[in-house]
């Protein structure tokens, strides 16, 4: 996969230039900010554990906090390998057992419209101090405005639908408090903001400090454009990596530079997450076969 990731670089970027060297380069130039990106990546995926814990609780559904934290990190794998990461809530959902499956898979839904509203949120403000274009604020006011009524009638909008379904109409949830769900907001904004930080943490390596606000409104529209992408594992990769391209032209930052920054986040918010959770998924397998021997 590390040759893989290599390969892609050198085609996106500069083959010239783009060498094991210039990596170590960068690495070098940027480790102390790095260190920084490694420490804050559990505690991203910490509070998705949290904030996954607290919808679940609200509607009976009991676990631990390593229980929470292990279903996240198996749901980064399944996530991964999957396009759109839509396996994600699936494999959360599973690996705590088989019991309120429909619930749980419904339930992780709420975490995901919520996270869904704050990147339309900031992609919003990002166009309005970066871009002219008319057209594009109505279309992100009709989806924030249709988001925002998702996540608030939520239940009442899952039960009106599992109507249909005979297997769903079995497994109702009930309505959640506004008030659970402004804290199911608040931890989804509060994660958010780690991941920015994450990215201006390596990017202020590069970019000069008086640009810095820029690339952040910058990174908003990445996390906009990405979180529609139907693409799994490396393809996503490599559509992220042309999408930075494109967005920072207006960046005083050198496209080495970009690839690389992207790379190291993506690897260490993504990748080594979803070597935890195959490993967690490997374990709980080979328990489950010892168990039955």
């Amino acid at each position: 996969m590390c040759y893989g990731i290599y390969s892609q670089l050198k085609n996106i970027g500069h083959q010239e230039i783009f060498t094991y060297s210039t990596i170590f380069q960068l690495i070098q130039k940027s480790k102390y900010m790095l260190l920084l990106v490694v420490l804050l990546m559990p505690i991203n995926w910490l509070i998705e554990a949290i904030k996954w814990k607290y919808i679940c609780k609200q509607h009976d559904i009991t676990m631990s906090h390593q229980q929470a934290y292990a279903s996240v990190l198996f749901g980064a794998c399944a996530g991964f390998i999957s396009p759109g990461r839509w396996g994600e809530p699936i494999a959360r959902a599973y690996y705590l057992g088989n019991k309120k499956i429909a619930q749980k898979l419904s339930l992780s839904l709420i975490g995901i419209i919520s996270q869904w509203i704050i990147t339309i949120l900031f992609a919003f403000i990002s166009l309005i101090q970066l871009h002219n274009i008319t057209y594009s604020y109505i279309i992100i006011i009709l989806l924030f405005g249709f988001l925002i009524l998702l996540f608030i009638y939520y239940e009442i909008i899952y039960s009106a639908f599992i109507k249909h379904f005979t297997f769903l109409s079995q497994h109702p949830i009930s309505a959640t408090l506004l008030k659970d769900k402004w804290i199911v907001f608040l931890i989804s904004l509060l994660r958010y903001g780690i991941y920015s930080i994450q990215y201006l943490f390596i990017f202020s390596v590069f970019a000069p400090l008086s640009k810095l606000l820029k690339t952040a409104y910058y990174v908003f529209e990445l996390f906009f454009i990405q979180s529609f992408s139907p693409f799994p594992g490396l393809i996503d990769y490599t559509v992220k990596n042309n999408i930075a391209l494109y967005l920072f032209t207006n960046v005083p930052i050198h496209s080495i530079e970009i690839l690389y920054s992207i790379t190291v986040i993506w690897i260490i918010n993504l990748v080594l997450p979803s070597i935890a959770g195959y490993i967690l998924f490997y374990k709980k397998i080979n328990t489950f076969f010892k168990s039955r021997n």
